[in-house]
């Protein structure tokens, strides 16, 4: 069931083909449709293969059984206007228990084990034979939904219209995690995520947990999370804006204007939004010389000249300022 090279590049640029499955099954009917078509396809456990750069530990397999489906199902809860992704759908059991369900528009499941891929493909196809005499459309009928599998890595896929999704992340490293969430909250109709392992993130509220029956565990928690919309960057500060823009720009005139004139005083170069108390502050003042400051010169000036030979030709006479009270 491996892919060729030529089979993957037809996947990735040919959408798979959407099946139309009769809505408005009870959980019940919808079980048993399922248990009948997958009694005549191989289980997705097992070992799998990919040609996606990821680590093959993400390829570790689980299932939500039948049981824990009903339960999972109405932690989504879904509308007749929703998409809903199932992302790491393994042989696409819960995808199409959802679009058994029938209340979702669509019902996408994505996959990167080509063997699981091709698994969900050939279970699709058998419940659209399956159900092929419900298929007739009349005027009473509802609108089928649809149902496609994707053979696609989930952390670099483009979301473009999920409103619902169902992360499998139990055994997906952080790198895996952290990608596909950033990838999901580009979508603007986003709304519900739920999770095994717990998704900290500013916009993902927690609103409950759920307990679900699995293959790995008699039942697991799992998370039911809010999408909160984007925060608005925060206001610019007035010092930064256009007001410093037309200081500057008023200095850079005037040099223009007269350009023999250096600005030597540091209040000709201070920003004008400032005060004149301000300024009169800042300005420079001329060094006064203190005792300190004297005495410092005459040591100086001592150990220079003993250091110097005399010449008897040559008369120096080294004079020092009296020094001025501070």
């Amino acid at each position: 069931l491996r892919l060729s090279a030529v089979g993957r590049r037809m996947v990735a640029s040919h959408a798979m083909p959407k099946s139309s499955i009769p809505p408005g099954a009870s959980h019940e009917d919808a079980v048993t449709c399922l248990q009948k078509v997958f009694a005549k396809h191989s289980s997705g456990f097992g070992t799998d293969s990919t040609e996606e750069n990821i680590d093959r530990a993400n390829l570790q397999y689980g299932e939500v059984t039948y049981g824990g489906m009903e339960r999972l199902y109405e932690a989504l809860e879904l509308k007749k206007e929703d998409v809903f992704y199932d992302l790491g759908c393994g042989v696409g059991k819960l995808v199409l228990y959802v679009a058994l369900r029938g209340t979702a528009q669509r019902s996408v499941g994505l996959e990167v084990g080509q063997r699981r891929f091709l698994l969900a493909e050939h279970a699709r196809s058998s419940l659209e034979e399956l159900e092929g005499k419900h298929r007739k459309s009349d005027e009473n009928n509802e609108k089928a939904t649809e149902c496609r599998f994707q053979l696609a890595d989930i952390s670099r896929y483009r979301y473009l219209d999920p409103t619902v999704a169902v992360l499998t992340n139990l055994c997906m490293d952080m790198g895996v995690q952290s990608r596909t969430l950033n990838c999901l909250l580009r979508c603007p109709c986003f709304r519900r995520l739920v999770s095994i392992t717990p998704l900290p993130h500013t916009r993902l509220k927690l609103v409950r947990s759920v307990l679900v029956s699995c293959t790995w565990a008699k039942v697991s928690a799992w998370q039911v999370y809010d999408v909160l919309p984007p925060q608005e960057p925060l206001a610019r500060s007035w010092i930064h804006g256009p007001m410093l823009k037309r200081s500057s720009s008023s200095h850079v005139a005037m040099l223009k204007r007269n350009p023999g004139v250096l600005l030597t005083e540091k209040k000709d170069i201070l920003p004008s939004i400032l005060s004149p108390q301000m300024k009169k502050s800042k300005a420079l003042k001329a060094p006064v010389p203190t005792t300190r400051r004297c005495a410092s010169v005459k040591r100086h000036v001592t150990r220079a000249s003993s250091t110097l030979e005399p010449d008897p030709s040559v008369a120096v006479a080294v004079t020092v300022a009296a020094p001025v009270p501070a």
